[in-house]
């Protein structure tokens, strides 16, 4: 995969994507870059909800190793589709699989569900990146 580089995305490497482990990898952002410039705009100009921010924002956090700031924005929003879906999410990176699939089917028809994700054994980068997409209005 390549870096992207170009507005929101430049926070995200898909060449080194989280893992299916809370341990912390090099090359992330630290807390205080991600709290310094969330994402703020959508692509194309639109605003974004401040739901939308907040939850892109979780999944900064998460994509970066900061496993508990992320779950506690997803359990804020408890019974909102993007968050339960980041709630999925979140779980996946701890390991806990029989949450993340609750979190998933909490996550209901959330508009990435064209079909269900083929598998919850590891975190995917084009996955995670599709969301990331979608928060933002790609």
């Amino acid at each position: 995969m390549r870096e992207i580089t170009a507005g929101p995305f430049r926070f995200l490497n898909p060449d080194n994507p989280p893992h299916l482990t809370l341990k912390k990898r090099t090359g992330t952002m630290t807390l205080a870059e991600i709290r310094r410039e969330p994402p703020s705009v959508a692509i194309g100009g639109k605003s974004l909800s401040e739901a939308k921010r907040e939850a892109a924002t979780g999944l900064l956090l998460l994509w970066h190793d900061h496993w508990p700031e992320a779950h506690a924005i997803a359990q804020a929003h408890e019974g909102e589709a993007d968050f339960d879906l980041l709630h999925a999410w979140v779980h996946c990176r701890e390991g806990d699989f029989s949450n993340a699939l609750y979190w998933m089917n909490e996550a209901g028809k959330h508009p990435l569900f064209r079909k269900k994700f083929p598998s919850l054994r590891r975190v995917q980068a084009e996955e995670l990146l599709t969301f990331f997409k979608y928060l933002l209005g790609a």
